[in-house]
């Protein structure tokens, strides 16, 4: 069935079925709770479900966009077509387990705490919700580094680079700007809790920068790099195309191929602009001014309710 449903449409499934399974654990404590106990923990609920949609959603539309950026290169791709990466069933298993266990590790002593009567069952989503976002969350992640990686090869070597014609290597600025931003707007989300519910726990937050921040930076860097060396040695390569060619020729065509080799020796061997630069900036300042705004907001609304 997942197969057969678009990134929106499973981004909703897996967010509804894992909100009420949540909301559904809440019911023992209903009776005993406050409002505002059951309107935080509902809100927490809500928010991570649909942080596991949102992830299976972008790995879903990933992996579709993905392949038609690599059918856009296949004209210049050496050798066979590239396929997306996709992880094996062992890659899948380890994170998977590394996730579950990092989830679990995270509710800390909650579910003995729920047996004894000592802790509330208004929290026990987290018993269900967090071991499933974190497998996703790693899942997705390694996924699209594993496909940076190997877009990375893809623009060293990979592809016949004309380095006057830098559009050739337009998809692989788009994939990392992509990835990146996928990541980063997933972790905007996070201040969301805050302003809703109040202030954010160490360990709300600071798990997430850690894992994501350095593997979204990985996700941008890896095309780029790539593409940049593959322009490099393609610009190499036609410098030393010119300098083989026949020095006998006449003072007009020596004047000619000077003037190509400057042309060359100027062309820039990066492929971003200033424009592509200002919007991998601005998708690195989503998540402070994410941050910013719900500290601001917080303030405000403890100075109003003082």
């Amino acid at each position: 069935m997942a197969d057969r449903l678009g990134p929106k449409a499973l981004a909703a499934v897996i967010a509804i079925a894992l909100g009420t399974l949540g909301t559904l654990t809440m019911l023992p404590s209903l009776s005993e709770a406050s409002a505002s106990e059951v309107y935080g923990s509902s809100v927490a609920i809500w928010l991570n479900a649909l942080v596991v949609g949102y992830v299976w959603g972008i790995l879903r539309y990933g992996y579709d966009a993905l392949r038609r950026d690599l059918a856009v290169m296949a004209p210049f791709v050496r050798g066979a077509v590239h396929e997306p990466t996709r992880l094996t069933k062992r890659s899948t298993f380890t994170l998977v387990v590394i996730g579950v266990a990092m989830g679990i590790a995270l509710t800390g002593d909650l579910a003995p705490r729920i047996v004894r009567s000592e802790a509330s069952w208004l929290y026990a989503w987290t018993l269900i919700i967090l071991p499933v976002l974190w497998p996703s969350a790693l899942l997705a992640i390694t996924a699209m580094l594993m496909n940076s990686v190997a877009l990375y090869r893809l623009g060293r070597s990979g592809l016949e680079i004309d380095p006057r014609n830098r559009a050739r290597l337009a998809p692989l600025v788009r994939i990392g700007v992509r990835h990146l931003a996928f990541t980063l707007v997933g972790l905007a989300v996070i201040p969301v809790q805050s302003i809703l519910t109040g202030p954010l726990d160490y360990w709300d937050f600071v798990p997430a920068v850690v894992v994501t921040l350095p593997a979204a930076l990985g996700m941008l860097l890896a095309p780029l790099v790539g593409a940049h060396l593959g322009i490099a040695s393609a610009k190499r390569q036609e410098l030393a195309r010119i300098e083989a060619m026949d020095a006998g020729s006449t003072e007009q065509d020596a004047m000619l191929r000077f003037l190509y080799r400057r042309e060359i020796e100027r062309l820039p061997e990066w492929p971003v602009s200033v424009s592509g630069l200002m919007q991998v900036a601005f998708y690195f300042v989503i998540p402070p001014l994410a941050w910013t705004a719900a500290a601001l907001v917080e303030n405000l609304l403890s100075g109003l309710l003082d």
